[in-house]
């Protein structure tokens, strides 16, 4: 369907209340890291949408310029949301610490991934690396996202693994990765996980940040490119 409306206005994200206390309030963990993430699912709506509406016609540029700059105050609101995560990690003193995956809690992160984070803010006091268990049951197929500020390394365990990855020019690559096999993804390439077997994928994930599940953006207009993925097309 060719869109023919004029665009609605840029979203208005001001507020009344001052950005820098923002989430002085907030002591739940579990509630900055929603709202991180619910930020950056804004902040993707945006870049759809002004892809849409900046190739029309009758597009004010005075429109183009309120988006971005909507999506500049959600940058700075997640921000200040990983800073309240930082301050609450904080309170751990520095000392070396053993945890088990087992007892900590599962998520269902925004790529659609079970996953249990282990070191990451603010259970432990760490600076600039977290981990989590992941577990992909047969034939599980995440969800297309990109990690903008943050590099990953994947130590499959058991099982194997595809990562399907989308290069600068919007081009798909496979990558078949297989026990005892570490996989690299720099931060910015968009990509998603694959178990093509019939048996668990079990996983360690590393991350180059202290939160582990704060810097995750859907890209949903990938998802067909997914649907079309055929598991017959692979060979073990």
């Amino acid at each position: 369907m060719t869109v023919t409306e004029a665009p609605a206005p840029a979203p208005n994200v001001t507020s009344n209340r001052s950005t820098t206390d923002l989430y002085d309030d907030v002591y739940d963990p579990t509630q900055l890291r929603t709202a991180i993430n619910e930020l950056f699912d804004v902040i993707g709506e945006i870049d759809q949408i002004v892809d849409v509406t900046a190739q029309l016609p009758d597009t004010p540029l005075e429109w183009v310029a309120g988006a971005e700059e909507a999506k500049t105050v959600l940058l700075h609101r997640v921000k200040l949301a990983k800073r309240r995560l930082n301050q609450l990690g904080g309170t751990h003193p520095p000392r070396p610490v053993v945890l088990d995956p087992a007892s900590l809690p599962a998520i269902h992160s925004r790529q659609g991934q079970p996953l249990n984070p282990v070191i990451t803010r603010p259970v432990v006091a760490t600076d600039g690396i977290s981990s989590a268990e992941v577990w992909m049951p047969p034939g599980h197929t995440a969800l297309p996202h990109v990690h903008h500020h943050t590099d990953l390394i994947v130590l499959l365990r058991d099982g194997q693994a595809i990562t399907m990855w989308w290069d600068h020019h919007g081009e798909r690559h496979e990558l078949i990765q297989h026990p005892g096999q570490h996989l690299h993804i720099p931060h910015g390439v968009p990509h998603a996980a694959i178990n093509p077997g019939n048996r668990p994928v079990i996983a360690t994930e590393f991350r180059s940040s202290p939160i582990f599940d704060a810097d995750t953006q859907r890209l949903p207009n990938l998802d067909p490119e997914m649907s079309r993925w055929s598991p017959a097309r692979q060979s073990a």
